[in-house]
């Protein structure tokens, strides 16, 4: 119906599902990638400073925009809407679950983890009023959710392809999967990726997540 109308397909979107139970083994790849990573003493990742939050999430941000910055429809984000973003985002948060890795001293890569915010909603049909807000309160919260998301993550362009990139992007994932396992998550789901990041779907890959939605971008010339 959508190509009816004269709409051609721009890009295809890939959501993929990694399994985050305990013992769940890893290629021998990422294995091989994170024990660089231990024994490199250019590579240091660490969690999130709560004590300067917003000062972490522009660090963040700035590794987003570089990383992303030639892939299809990238608009880089202001310092406006990083500081909404972060106020809205705060809540869903949890210490553990944003790491910064830094290489030679200088921030590098990052991985962001949040509870799914699609599980905690489910049946309440949109609706926060009356009692949907107190049910989303108390499954995030309290009874807690089963599913995280990885909705951010990047590598500066000038390691991508390095052996000092790889090994950073395997030590964080395998980082916050395990941060996620400690907070009751058996499942994540990393998404959006673009079909043609060859290195995000590495890394998919190479921690075992399979692909299992496609979401697909359609265009019309005007």
């Amino acid at each position: 119906m959508i190509e009816d109308f004269g709409m051609t397909k721009a890009v295809d979107m890939y959501a993929y599902h990694a399994d985050l139970h305990a013992g769940y083994t890893r290629p021998r790849a990422t294995q091989m990638m994170v024990k660089i990573a231990d024994k490199d003493p250019d590579i240091t990742i660490r969690p999130m400073n709560t004590r300067d939050f917003l000062g972490d999430v522009n660090i963040v941000m700035d590794i987003f925009n570089d990383a992303w910055s030639q892939n299809w429809g990238f608009v880089p984000f202001s310092d406006e809407q990083i500081t909404h973003m972060a106020k809205e985002i705060k809540p869903l948060m949890f210490k553990e679950g944003l790491w910064v890795g830094e290489i030679g001293g200088k921030p590098a890569a990052y991985i962001w983890m949040i509870p799914d915010l699609n599980e905690a909603a489910a049946g309440l049909d949109g609706k926060l009023l009356p009692f949907g807000w107190w049910t989303l309160v108390k499954r995030l919260k309290i009874k807690g959710v089963k599913q995280a998301r990885i909705p951010l993550m990047g590598l500066r362009r000038e390691f991508h392809n390095t052996k000092k990139g790889l090994a950073i992007v395997a030590k964080l994932c395998e980082t916050v999967f395990e941060a996620g396992r400690e907070k009751g998550f058996t499942h994540c789901e990393l998404s959006w990726i673009l079909e043609d990041n060859a290195g995000m779907i590495r890394i998919c890959e190479q921690a075992e997540a399979k692909r299992y939605k496609t979401y697909r971008m359609y265009e019309k010339a005007l």
